[in-house]
């Protein structure tokens, strides 16, 4: 039988509950850019983009017009989405050193967007985002992506 290794490539909030199920895993450090446009990340970044989203009103029992427009008036003043991004470019650097390091034979990517370092190492991916799967599918069957339906 074949047998891999499963390696988690993650931020230090969910390091601890993933070595306690025996897997290993390659820590992703936040850096705080010095310009990050007012946006401040603390140390668990996807609790604050849960917060942000709540705030948003995405959750809320509006419409779901009422909802993107909520999160957008709302983006522009938390700053969140270039908050994120720039985490996300901090992080790019260290993947693209563990992919090199590790040379794994596939990636699976669980996020809204795929970094450079991904694209850039030549290897299978799979792209899932099981924060919002919807984002990916563009059906007049399905509820719009950001529209607080999931």
């Amino acid at each position: 039988p074949i047998c891999h290794d499963i390696v988690f490539v993650i931020n230090e909030t969910l390091t601890k509950i993933v070595e306690n199920f025996g897997y290993r895993v390659l820590l992703l450090k936040q850096a705080v850019p010095e310009n990050n446009e007012g946006y401040k990340l603390s140390s668990n970044p996807a609790e604050d983009f849960a917060k942000k989203m709540k705030e948003s009103g995405l959750f809320s029992n509006q419409s779901p017009l009422q909802k993107l427009v909520s999160f957008r008036e709302n983006n522009k003043k938390s700053n969140m989405m270039a908050g994120m991004m720039q985490l996300m470019t901090g992080f790019n650097t260290q993947i693209e050193k563990y992919l090199q390091q590790e040379q794994p034979d596939a990636w699976i990517h669980d996020q809204f967007i795929v970094f450079p370092a991904v694209y850039k190492a030549n290897i299978p991916w799979i792209l899932i985002c099981s924060a919002a799967p919807l984002q990916y599918y563009n059906s007049p069957q399905l509820p719009p992506f950001g529209s607080g339906n999931f």
